[in-house]
């Protein structure tokens, strides 16, 4: 298993608008904007840590 690997969803995508700048999935800055965001489990090299995931819709129909 690789670091910063997503081992499982909590919470898949769901719509949100973001108030405060938030670093999507492609590492791009966003703010004052409609994205999407999910829960997530991320395999930190050592356990598995929840985190929350942003990204605008053409990140989540490109599949990265």
């Amino acid at each position: 298993m690789k670091e910063n690997e997503v081992v499982g969803i909590i919470r898949d995508w769901r719509p949100c608008f973001v108030l405060v700048p938030r670093r999507t999935i492609n590492k791009k800055w966003i703010w004052l904007k409609r994205a999407y965001c999910r829960d997530v489990w991320v395999y930190t090299g050592f356990t598995d840590e929840p985190e929350r995931q942003w990204a605008e819709l053409f990140d989540i129909l490109r599949g990265v």
